[in-house]
C-alpha cells in the first residue's frame, strides 16, 4: 500500500473518531523568495498617486482534522492575501499537531507537516505549483470544547515553473478559534 494511501486512511479514521474544526485570521505575514515578485509589493500598491493606500492583506486558514486535545492530524487550507489585484496564493497542509497543557486552561504546542501550494497571476494567467513543509508553534486558551489560539508559522515551498520558480518562505501569525 502506498504511503499516501496509508496517510489518507489514518486521517479518515482519526477524523471520524474525534472531529475537530479550526479557523484563523492572519494578523501579520511576510513572503520571501521568488514568489515575492508576484504577491508583493505590486499586489498591494495603489494604482495611482490619488488612490488611498491599500488595506492590509486579508489571509485566512481553515483546518479539519481529528485526534485528541493533545495530538491530532489536521488538513488545512490557507488563502493568502485574498484582496490582491495581481495574484492569488493558496497553500494546503497536513499538520501533525502536538499540544501540551501548561497551566489550567492554557496550552503550548507545535505542528509540522507537508504542504503544497499554487500561485496564479490574475492578469497573465501565469501559474506555478509547489511542494514544501509547514511548521510552527502555538499557544491556546481552552474552555471545554472551545479554544482560542495564536499560531506562529513558517511554510517553505519549492515552486516549479513560472515566474515563482525557486524556494519561497511564507511566515505569519494566525489567531483563531477551534472546536475540539
Amino acid at each position: 500500500m502506498k504511503l499516501y494511501l496509508k496517510l489518507y486512511v489514518i486521517c479518515l479514521v482519526m477524523a471520524a473518531c474525534h472531529p475537530q474544526l479550526a479557523a484563523g485570521y492572519e494578523t501579520t505575514s511576510h513572503v520571501s523568495g521568488p514568489v515575492t515578485n508576484i504577491v508583493t509589493p505590486i499586489a498591494r500598491a495603489p494604482i495611482t498617486a490619488t488612490d488611498t493606500p491599500a488595506p492590509p492583506p486579508k489571509s485566512f486558514s481553515v483546518w479539519l482534522g481529528g485526534g485528541s486535545r493533545y495530538a491530532s492530524i489536521d488538513a488545512g487550507l490557507h488563502m493568502h492575501d485574498i484582496d490582491s489585484r495581481v495574484s492569488m496564493l493558496a497553500t494546503a497542509s497536513i499538520d501533525l499537531r502536538i499540544t501540551i497543557p501548561f497551566y489550567n486552561h492554557f496550552a503550548i504546542g507545535g505542528h509540522l507537516g507537508p504542504a503544497a501550494g499554487a500561485v496564479v497571476d490574475r492578469t497573465s494567467g501565469d501559474h506555478a505549483f509547489g511542494e514544501g513543509v509547514r511548521f510552527g508553534g502555538l499557544v491556546s486558551v481552552n474552555a471545554g470544547s472551545f479554544g482560542v489560539f495564536a499560531d506562529v508559522y513558517e511554510t517553505e515551498m519549492l515552486f516549479v515553473g513560472g515566474s515563482a520558480q525557486g524556494v519561497s518562505k511564507l511566515t505569519g501569525l494566525l489567531v483563531g478559534v477551534a472546536l475540539r
